[in-house]
């Protein structure tokens, strides 16, 4: 499995951009590049914690680092500078970069972002009632119907 960054808010001027990160580097290059404004981040990642501090090496952005299940979120400053400058860094010490929609690589997510119309999506996403039991799979067989 490879270390991978991605910005998961639309490219832009924006007050606040976030970034996800996973992988078996992702923490040892957070420690690197992140530091917390009190205290220092532990060995290893503790799901739920989070820090405010600096990340960054000549230049360093306010970030808040948040370790969620299986990734890393870096919520910074939404200027396109400060989020490649964040996603060049991460490379440059082995993360891949990649598009949010191949950070999650999930199939209904994918097929949801090409959907032609707004009346497709609201289609293929899963719809409940109480006491009704979901099933993924019908839902991916209404997206890939529409899409053929």
């Amino acid at each position: 499995m490879e270390t991978t960054i991605a910005c998961l808010t639309p490219p832009g001027k924006a007050a606040i951009a976030t970034l996800a990160v996973r992988g078996p580097l992702a923490w040892e290059i957070t420690r690197q590049l992140f530091v917390p404004r009190k205290g220092t981040l532990p060995e290893a990642p503790p799901a739920g914690r989070y820090w405010f501090g600096k990340l960054g090496t000549d230049q360093a952005d306010d970030v808040i680092l948040a370790v969620k299940p299986t990734w890393l979120e870096l919520h910074c400053h939404g200027g396109v500078e400060v989020v490649r400058m964040i996603e060049e860094l991460y490379v440059e010490r082995g993360a891949v970069g990649v598009s949010w929609r191949q950070f999650w690589g999930d199939p209904i997510v994918e097929m949801l972002t090409r959907a032609p119309t707004v009346r497709t999506a609201p289609s293929c996403s899963i719809r409940s009632t109480p006491g009704m039991r979901l099933d993924p799979r019908s839902a991916w067989t209404r997206c890939a119907a529409l899409k053929n």
